[in-house]
């Protein structure tokens, strides 16, 4: 699971065609510079220039696929709400970050210290997960488990405030 602070290598303001460019590669990551450079109306070394840019500042990241989690055999999938001990979201971190049923880790206000989602194959896996895993933790107060019924993706970047269509 890729970690991160929150925190981008240089802090770059972005302009209407960095978030197109972003737009296109979330729509398609391996569309080529040229035909994003096309579809942009810039030039080749313009686009490539933006998207090199876009990676040094750490606001591109990396290129992936996506993968439906049922089709792919994770047919079972909760948000697991955490409490923990004094300032152990780091250790929380840490101990998960390797976990494959540990989809991402989020630290949250509220109620809570930090939300999971996790994906397994069963219903006896996330149980397993939850009670073995997460909650054996030392750093871990307690837990509330919501089942996942059925949920929706969004994978297209569309940008800061898209107004709605």
């Amino acid at each position: 699971m890729p970690t991160s602070t929150g925190s981008a290598k240089t802090r770059r303001d972005l302009d209407a065609t960095d978030h197109a460019i972003l737009t296109a590669l979330s729509r398609d990551a391996r569309k080529s510079v040229t035909s994003i450079a096309q579809e942009l109306h810039l030039s080749r070394a313009s686009a490539y220039e933006r998207i090199a840019g876009l990676r040094s500042a750490g606001v591109l990241q990396g290129y992936t696929a996506v993968i439906d989690p049922r089709a792919a055999g994770l047919e079972t999938a909760a948000y697991v709400f955490v409490t923990l001990k004094q300032d152990d979201w780091e250790v929380l971190r840490s101990a998960l970050a390797e976990d494959p049923a540990v989809r991402h880790v989020a630290l949250v206000g509220g109620q809570y210290d930090a939300v999971l989602l996790v994906r397994t194959r069963t219903v006896e896996d996330l149980r397993r997960v939850i009670f073995e895993r997460i909650q054996s933790l030392q750093c871990v107060q307690s837990t509330q488990t919501a089942l996942i019924f059925d949920d929706h993706f969004q994978h297209v970047h569309t940008g800061p405030n898209p107004l709605p269509s």
